[in-house]
């Protein structure tokens, strides 16, 4: 079976041999869990970056929210979802790295997060929330993106996780 390639060997491939800059390959080779061809490819797509940016910058506003402002941003990922049906998967892979980050800061494991460029925000959101409660929201996203892949409603899927979500 194939295992995954260490992020360092990641990191070299693509700046030695994809010519891609240091940073965005340290970036990239943390998220792509060690799958060389997804970085690659993510790599040649300038717009992969600059989207999950947007979709964590809006999840950590989500955080403050009320449920007012949640459940508009619901609606607004349900309407998006019609002209792009990846949209809401997407945006629940990035917020389950971006948790898994949030649970193994608030565990003090050495680990290094996958989200390194948000390593100081994840750290922050570490402190204000206990390792148990990182946890729960990990299994939220998940059985979330579990009841989606059968076809549930969507915007009240979506609606029941951000009422799930902590307010910081």
């Amino acid at each position: 079976a194939l295992r995954p390639a260490p992020i360092a060997e990641v990191r070299t491939a693509l700046v030695e041999r994809h010519s891609v800059e240091p940073e965005r390959a340290e970036l990239l080779a943390h998220l792509s869990g060690g799958r060389v061809g997804w970085a690659i490819a993510r790599a040649a797509d300038a717009e992969t970056l600059e989207r999950r940016a947007e979709i964590l910058r809006e999840h950590r506003r989500l955080l403050g929210e009320s449920r007012v402002g949640r459940f508009a941003y619901v609606n607004a990922l349900v309407e998006a979802k019609k002209k792009d049906d990846t949209v809401i998967t997407e945006t629940l892979d990035y917020w389950l790295s971006f948790w898994r980050d949030v649970l193994l800061a608030a565990s003090g494991t050495a680990a290094p997060p996958t989200n390194v460029d948000l390593a100081d925000q994840i750290g922050a959101i570490a402190g204000r929330v206990e390792a148990r409660r990182a946890l729960s929201v990990v299994r939220s996203i998940r059985a979330t993106s579990s009841r989606l892949s059968r076809n549930v409603n969507a915007r009240l899927a979506m609606e029941v996780l951000l009422l799930d979500l902590p307010r910081l």
